[in-house]
């Protein structure tokens, strides 16, 4: 049964907390971080898509690893659909110090409502979710692309 956006929003709000204990108890950050890190996809002066970027596991990650390398990165724009979510993630990009982020919230299914200068990405990353796999691709992710109608050379 597929949850709808208020729903989901909801569970996000409510759980966010629960969520975060989750991620860092599965090692969730360090995990992607590795995966990046051995990646022939990094290089300075990316252009960087995270969507459903939740509270930015998978960004703090990138930025990381691309530290880890001497590299930086152009720009990263990140969506999803939970204000708490970006609430957070923007705090955190705040007591870090980081720049050249962009948030937004946006549904994954509802991609017009992004800015149109949201395109051209070198990198993507697309957080898949059971509801979002069943509802696009029939149980099929093997092109995320397809849902994508922007251009983005690389996927993780």
């Amino acid at each position: 049964m597929a949850l709808s956006r208020s729903a989901v929003q909801e569970l996000y709000t409510t759980g966010i907390d629960r969520y975060s204990s989750l991620i860092a108890a599965f090692r969730s950050q360090q995990g992607m971080q590795e995966l990046l890190q051995s990646s022939p996809l990094l290089r300075t002066g990316l252009r960087v898509l995270d969507a459903g970027c939740g509270f930015g596991m998978a960004t703090f990650a990138f930025i990381e690893a691309l530290r880890q390398k001497n590299l930086d990165y152009k720009s990263i724009d990140g969506f999803d659909l939970t204000p708490a979510m970006l609430s957070r993630f923007q705090e955190t990009l705040e007591a870090q110090g980081v720049t050249r982020v962009q948030l937004r919230q946006a549904d994954v299914l509802a991609l017009e409502t992004l800015p149109s200068s949201w395109t051209n990405y070198d990198l993507s990353r697309l957080r898949c979710s059971s509801t979002f796999r069943r509802r696009i691709f029939h149980g099929h992710c093997k092109d995320c692309a397809r849902v994508w109608p922007r251009t983005v050379t690389g996927w993780l």
